[in-house]
């Protein structure tokens, strides 16, 4: 081989090395984390109901969620964590999920006597919410909830469940209920509504059923503790506002006018009706608008 045919060989194995360096460069700069690769994991909260709620049938279980990129769903797990419902489990379930906002409908009625004739049933519960996005990450937030679809138990002794007159109770000043109450939650204490009707003897009648409402019941109604849901006060002896809400239901009760009230007469008659438990229905609330910013928030610092 000659020295010209060298120094030929030479230049071009230089110039395609030099070519071979500025491909790998750019080839090197597309390798690696890109723009379009999902890095971050998304962000889920549960804002609704709010932690240890007591629920009675259906409910709106709903939060808030944000991930970099956009997710790919929601679901729901649920697990009883009682004694007699930890064999109990649910899900997972899909929930809707749009503008940082999911939410899924829980606990419906079936049509059946199975578990009061909802999906779960009474007692404690942990509900697991999972968010996913695209690059398969998820990220788990968790709630304990009660379930109660039982109503309270009470057995009235005073007055008497009845429109008969011959067994309807005379009051005087003083109306009070006595019997037995019971109820899963009853230590929470347990909301009274009464649908009462008044029989008067001298008429022989019977008025129309009304309501009242507003009391709480944290013990079985003794005759030693009785539940007083009305009492008579003159206007001077009504002096806090105890006496004076007693007095106010004692008016109402037996369609008195204020005038009236001075002279109460004692022979009339209350009849109760029935009694409503104090779990609550959750089924209307959406994350409220500071929750919805603390989610795009979220979103843009991810």
């Amino acid at each position: 081989m000659n020295l010209k045919k060298v120094r030929s060989a030479i230049r071009n194995f230089i110039l395609a090395a030099g070519l071979v360096v500025p491909l790998f460069s750019t080839v090197s700069c597309e390798i690696g984390l890109g723009e379009s690769v999902d890095t971050q994991a998304p962000v889920i909260s549960i804002t609704y109901p709010p932690v240890g709620a007591t629920i009675m049938e259906d409910f709106i279980l709903s939060g808030t969620y944000a991930d970099d990129k956009g997710i790919t769903g929601v679901t729901v797990t649920i697990q009883g964590t009682g004694i007699d419902n930890g064999n109990f489990s649910m899900g997972p379930l899909a929930a809707t999920y749009a503008d940082n906002i999911w939410q899924i409908n829980l606990n419906k009625s079936n049509g059946t006597g199975i578990y009061n004739g909802y999906d779960i049933p009474d007692g404690p519960i942990e509900v697991t919410v999972n968010v996913s996005d695209g690059g398969n990450h998820t990220t788990t937030e968790k709630r304990a909830l009660e379930i109660d679809n039982t109503a309270p138990i009470l057995i009235l002794a005073k007055p008497l469940s009845t429109a008969q007159d011959a067994s309807a109770t005379t009051y005087g000043r003083v109306l009070k209920l006595t019997g037995d109450i019971y109820d899963l939650h009853q230590s929470n204490g347990i909301s009274v509504k009464l649908h009462y009707a008044l029989y008067d003897r001298e008429a022989g009648t019977i008025g129309a059923v009304k309501t009242l409402d507003g009391y709480s019941i944290n013990s079985s109604m003794t005759d030693d503790s009785p539940l007083i849901i009305a009492q008579y006060y003159p206007t001077n002896e009504a002096n806090d506002d105890a006496k004076k809400a007693m007095r106010q239901n004692y008016i109402t009760l037996y369609e008195l006018t204020q005038m009236q009230a001075t002279d109460i007469p004692s022979t009339r008659f209350s009849i109760v009706e029935s009694s409503l438990p104090t779990a609550q229905r959750f089924t209307a609330i959406q994350p409220t608008r500071q929750e919805r910013i603390k989610a795009i928030q979220q979103k843009d610092t991810i």
